[in-house]
């Protein structure tokens, strides 16, 4: 699978999750080339709006993954196979959201150690 059939395999909330995700990687290089405190809350906060909008996305698969299961499925073996299914697309969100804070968290540690508080 390529990056963008993951993309679309997430449906309309990766576009949250990309958003949100650039912005705390932006503010985390930023934070790691410059070390000023407002970067890094900043960072911080955005690694955590990416998270909850990744696990969002998740969420809002998973409930149309159930209503599509409910609706045009009879037997077990087809609910099983589109449960798994509609799991695996629903996960690209989650994926996507924890690839970019794991980035972010790495550019932020680096600039923590460049930049140490005086705390």
């Amino acid at each position: 699978m390529t990056i963008y059939q993951s993309f679309q395999a997430g449906g309309w909330p990766m576009y949250f999750v990309l958003a949100f995700g650039i912005s705390a990687v932006y503010g985390a290089v930023r934070f790691f080339w410059h070390g000023h405190a407002a970067l890094e809350r900043f960072s911080r906060t955005m690694i955590q709006t990416t998270v909850f909008s990744s696990v969002f996305g998740f969420l809002v698969g998973m409930i149309a993954v159930a209503g599509y299961v409910e609706e045009h499925t009879k037997t077990l073996d087809e609910r099983v196979k589109l449960l798994i299914e509609g799991t695996g697309e629903s996960l690209n969100s989650l994926t996507l959201g924890l690839l970019l804070t794991t980035l972010s968290c790495l550019l932020i540690a680096v600039g923590q150690r460049r930049f140490p508080s005086e705390a």
